[in-house]
């Protein structure tokens, strides 16, 4: 067997579950599993990790009731005083650092399988606005493994079954909720993918996959008016893309997404298997 060193993708936004990518191509690029940032790193297959960082500083502003209107009833309604406790103030705090390494193993000219392993460091504090302290929890070395089996039956097609599960930073308790300011423990995310890329030729590629993703789901209990995670958001997808040159200067990309996305495990008949 012989084995190359790369890096994996795989990306887990606080608003929207998108999918750990398909075995690199060229361009090779890790980031933190656990953040949107993103981070270009060397692309040198002698290169095995690299760090990405990123410092949060979230901001809100106080609610105030100004009146009750319409799309069908519009008005104009007076402004109010800021309250007493002030305006905009800083409602929390998010740091996170990840480790990535990553390893692909040939068996032979068909077979590969490809690993990824980060390591999340992630750090929140929440604030109240009147600057005490609401939460504070920390995560050292929460691991996320990515592995993709790859197969490659003739040159022009590449097949994958890949399966990764990411951590991410929890959500924040808005205002207004027992519990406001204070962040979530962070987030376990799953995901199950298989897919295929096909390149007749050097200039045109086609891909096609599918896919499931879990990840928990935070809303606020309306008997206790606590913020807390209260089931899980669950995406079944297909996806197709195709990619061309078409002249030395002219590229096209084009592609279609189907989600099928539903709530489980809710304990609420109004919103359970609802989408």
């Amino acid at each position: 067997s012989s084995s190359t060193r790369i890096f994996g993708r795989s990306s887990i936004s606080p608003q929207k579950i998108s999918r750990a990518d398909s075995p690199p191509d060229n361009e090779l690029v890790c980031f933190n599993a656990s953040s949107p940032l993103k981070s270009i790193c060397p692309s040198s297959p002698r290169s095995s990790s690299c760090v990405a960082c990123s410092l949060n500083w979230c901001s809100h502003s106080i609610a105030v009731v100004l009146g009750s209107a319409s799309l069908a009833d519009p008005q104009v309604l007076p402004p109010k005083p800021t309250p007493a406790g002030g305006g905009e103030y800083g409602s929390g705090r998010l740091s996170s650092q990840t480790v990535v390494a990553g390893d692909t193993m040939h068996f032979n000219q068909q077979v590969a399988l490809q690993a990824v392993l980060s390591a999340s460091f992630l750090r929140s504090t929440g604030h109240a606005a009147s600057g005490a302290v609401t939460s504070s929890s920390s995560v050292n070395g929460a691991i996320s493994p990515t592995v993709s089996v790859i197969y490659t039956p003739v040159k022009p097609l590449v097949t994958y079954a890949t399966f990764a599960r990411s951590v991410e930073q929890g959500d924040e308790a808005s205002a207004g909720t027992v519990n406001a300011n204070e962040f979530l423990a962070p987030y376990n995310d799953y995901e199950y993918e298989i897919g295929a890329k096909y390149s007749p030729t050097t200039k045109l590629l086609v891909t096609v996959d599918g896919f499931r993703m879990t990840r928990p789901l935070a809303a606020t209990d309306a008997a206790t008016n606590i913020f807390q995670v209260v089931g899980t958001q669950r995406n079944w997808g297909a996806e197709a893309f195709v990619q061309g040159q078409v002249t030395a200067s002219l590229s096209l990309l084009g592609g279609v997404t189907y989600i099928d996305p539903r709530l489980i495990g809710t304990g609420n008949p109004a919103t359970n298997d609802g989408l």
